[in-house]
């Protein structure tokens, strides 16, 4: 900060600690320094030099005179900075005046403020450093420091020599003024012209650039991708969750009308068997009714008077020697309980399996071309003719409609059927992992494909010969032999072979599909067929 008066702290600073002077001593060629920094700066250098100039000094020169002028025009400053500070104003007078380009005559006022600021300008006429200041201060011109050149346009100067930088170090890649291309640091250094160096480093600077630029657009091209793929995530999940939900759905329904069923058997066999049961019940209470009757009318002949006793003898006998065979429980009316809950998950799944789907092979919607449309179930895809929004991840395919199965198989024999139909454009195969999914790539072996295609009629192998068939098979069933490195192709209705190829791979082979476009409009799709599902209990 900027004493009253109108030079810059800078003035009042030591050149080697850049803090205002302490007990400042002064050399022959008239520059000052700290005592301290100073005794500091010879400890280990000589011969002895001016940290500014560099002029030499006999040895004999160990105690340097003090600078009592400066010494007390630096107290008159720090006084009035802490007056400054207390009245909690802070003047920055030096840029405002290089900015203005109008110097403020306050020598009055400091005479009225202090007279330790007075003393300090008085004593400042009889020392070279302080009678610049003094001088300075009346004409009214600005003394500024390199810093605040820098903030007003001015040159930039060097903050150990005063000087302007003229010069440029190639070395050290910082630019010298003149007094430090001469001193020891750069003296073996090769310094040029600053005007000549610019140009060449701007160059320079500019050509490091673009590599930065580029990277950051890539970046920046990612990181849209990235925000685009968290979207799409989204919107995924809450399809797959909508999906997952219909799907138990079903199971669900199945399960409820499954179990409405049983109880509806478990309640009718509880009918049947309680009406055999009533009517059984019904049957004894009409033979009890009987037997009680003849008891009773027995028992009253028994009191009767003998004549009406005897004469009633002949019947009463005939009565009581009537008997009823003894009654049996019935069997079977208890209800079945093992018919109705014997192995009942089992058979429940049995009969799900009505209702089950199995697809040996399930289309990966990650990996398909944005302009191809996958069913809910994955096991269907077509070209509609019209791009649907997908982000461009890695495993898509962009170049061509392809898309592949969710499975991968490195062991073993796979196979699965495609309902083809009457198609006339479609590739259909294996694929490595491996393959390139964004540039032009023919279905070949050589670029990691064993397939057949078909176009318009005609059937190509995929060492690009023509397969000749005595009639177009409506579905195409492909037999992958992973671990004899072999691929069929079979006419399934018939059985009979299609095309073979040999594979020579060690990645991990994909079931894979082109849909290509029709040019009538109709958009028939290529179903993956369903396998039987069969239970087999050991």
């Amino acid at each position: 900060m900027a004493s009253g008066s109108s030079l810059p702290e800078d003035r009042f600073s030591c050149p080697i600690c850049c803090d205002v002077f302490r007990d400042p001593v002064v050399l022959a060629c008239g520059h000052s320094f700290c005592e301290v920094c100073q005794q500091e700066y010879w400890a280990d250098k000589k011969p002895w030099k001016c940290p500014v100039c560099r002029r030499r000094f006999p040895v004999a020169m160990t105690q340097p005179p003090r600078n009592l002028a400066l010494n007390d025009a630096c107290e008159a400053f720090l006084q009035e900075r802490r007056q400054r500070a207390s009245a909690g104003s802070e003047i920055q007078e030096g840029s405002q005046r290089a900015s203005s380009g109008s110097e403020i005559q306050d020598g009055s006022q400091r005479a009225s403020s202090g007279s330790e600021i007075q003393d300090g300008s008085q004593r400042a006429s009889s020392g070279s450093e302080i009678q610049d200041w003094s001088q300075r201060a009346s004409s009214g011109s600005e003394i500024q420091d390199g810093s605040q050149r820098a903030s007003s346009g001015s040159e930039v100067l060097c903050s150990l020599h005063g000087e302007k930088f003229k010069l440029f170090c190639l070395k050290d890649k910082q630019p010298v003024c003149l007094v430090c291309r001469d001193s020891k640091v750069h003296k073996s250094h090769d310094c040029v012209p600053v005007d000549e160096v610019v140009q060449d480093l701007k160059e320079e600077l500019h050509t490091a650039l673009k590599p930065l630029q580029k990277n950051l657009e890539v970046f920046n091209n990612v990181k849209l991708a990235c925000d685009k793929t968290a979207e799409h995530m989204k919107s995924q999940v809450q399809h797959t969750e909508k999906q997952i939900r219909k799907e138990f759905e079903k199971l669900h329904q199945f399960l409820r009308d499954e179990e409405a069923a049983r109880i509806a058997a478990l309640r009718e066999e509880e009918e049947q068997k309680s009406q055999m049961m009533r009517k059984k019940i019904d049957e004894m209470s009409r033979k009890i009714s009987y037997l009680s009757d003849a008891i009773r009318t027995i028992e009253e002949e028994l009191k009767d008077e003998d004549i009406s006793f005897l004469q009633n003898f002949r019947t009463t006998k005939e009565r009581s020697q009537y008997t009823l065979l003894d009654p049996q429980l019935v069997s079977g009316v208890l209800i079945d309980k093992a018919k109705h809950l014997g192995n009942l998950q089992f058979r429940v799944w049995e009969k799900m399996l009505g209702i089950l789907k199995y697809t040996p092979v399930i289309l990966d919607p990650n990996t398909a071309h944005p302009s191809l449309s996958l069913t809910d179930d994955l096991t269907s895809v077509r070209r509609p003719g019209t791009s649907q929004q997908f982000v461009n991840n890695p495993e898509r395919f962009m170049r061509y409609t392809n898309v592949l199965g969710s499975e991968g198989f490195s062991s073993g024999i796979h196979s699965w059927e495609l309902e083809v139909g009457d198609h006339p454009d479609w590739v259909l195969g294996v694929a490595k992992e491996s393959i390139d999914r964004k540039r032009e790539r023919d279905a070949t072996p050589k670029n990691g494909m064993w397939c057949i295609s078909q176009h318009g009629g005609k059937y190509i192998g995929g060492g690009g010969d023509i397969i000749a068939l005595k009639r177009r098979p409506q579905r195409i069933r492909v037999q992958l032999d992973y671990n004899r490195g072999e691929v069929y192709f079979y006419d399934p209705k018939y059985m009979t072979p299609i095309y073979t190829l040999k594979v020579r791979s060690t990645e991990r082979l994909f079931p894979y599909f082109n849909i290509g476009n029709v040019a009538n409009g109709n958009n028939p799709g290529i179903q993956i067929c369903q396998s039987k599902v069969s239970l087999k209990v050991k």
